[in-house]
């Protein structure tokens, strides 16, 4: 079904390569995971001033597997992944390139002081703990096993792997497939408690509230001040022979005129 999906997407894009009459060598094409897709519209603007002869063009609903399937067919310039390539994925031809650094945070649609111990998240998760506070019931919103999300969930916090496989036996739990899902989710169900990246937080419209955990605030992380312990880390991919336009995306990266983008999306470059 996964490589369905993927040959489905790949023909998709190269059909909208041949059919627009601006492709060129100096078109780049990057698509992959949901958590930089606001990101990487956000850097179009001053990447394109940076570079005239260059445009950049984010495509939507890949997803880091089928966007680094999509670039080792040539469908894609580049490509953005939350994990780093796999054995098979790096045989063909493929490497990492570090983009940026996010906090990891949690999210609801209710008010806005919303804070929690990694004790109390557990037990929301695992359905121990079942009210928000005022009467509002707690509505968790899952992301698939294996999904960097859950990954980043599993590891760094105590017992929630074990809460996740229990609230994933409790039928009607919603598992949200892509970020883009999970925020639409998380912005209609009422008591919504789900997690992503500060980024995508920052750079999608939306009504939602960051959630304290343990007492951190997950802005000190972006401001400078404080300390937050959750993170996750976006790659560039690309082919091992960068053409110069990738290149030229790439440089662009590192400027000043990027850093001011990733300041106001909830980024901090990646070394």
């Amino acid at each position: 079904m996964e490589t369905q999906r993927i040959v489905k997407i790949t023909a998709l894009i190269i059909g909208a390569i041949v059919l627009s009459s601006a492709a060129s060598a100096e078109t780049i094409r990057i698509g992959g995971t949901g958590m930089v897709l606001g990101l990487l519209q956000a850097l179009k603007g001053p990447f394109e001033r940076y570079s005239p002869q260059d445009q950049l063009i984010v495509v939507p609903g890949l997803g880091s597997g089928a966007g680094i399937a999509a670039l080792a067919d040539s469908a894609l310039s580049a490509s953005a992944s939350a994990r780093p390539l796999k054995k098979k994925e790096s045989a063909k031809n493929l490497i990492l390139h570090p983009f940026i650094e996010t906090p990891f945070v949690f999210i609801s649609n209710t008010r806005s002081n919303l804070a929690f111990s990694s004790p109390e998240l557990v037990g929301i998760f695992s359905g121990e703990k079942t009210y928000l506070g005022e009467g509002l019931r707690a509505r968790i919103i899952l992301r698939p096993t294996g999904d960097s999300v859950t990954t980043i969930l599993e590891r760094e916090i105590p017992d929630m792997k074990k809460a996740l496989k229990t609230a994933r036996a409790i039928q009607g739990i919603p598992v949200a497939q892509t970020d883009q899902d999970n925020m639409k989710l998380a912005q209609k169900m009422a008591g919504s408690i789900t997690a992503m990246t500060m980024t995508q937080f920052k750079t999608e419209p939306n009504s939602l509230h960051m959630i304290k955990v343990d007492g951190f605030d997950a802005k000190q992380a972006i401001a400078g001040t404080g300390s937050y312990p959750y993170y996750m880390t976006a790659w560039i991919v690309t082919h091992k022979n960068i053409s110069s336009e990738v290149q030229r995306f790439l440089d662009f990266l590192d400027t000043p005129e990027a850093a001011v983008v990733y300041q106001s999306s909830g980024a901090l470059r990646a070394d």
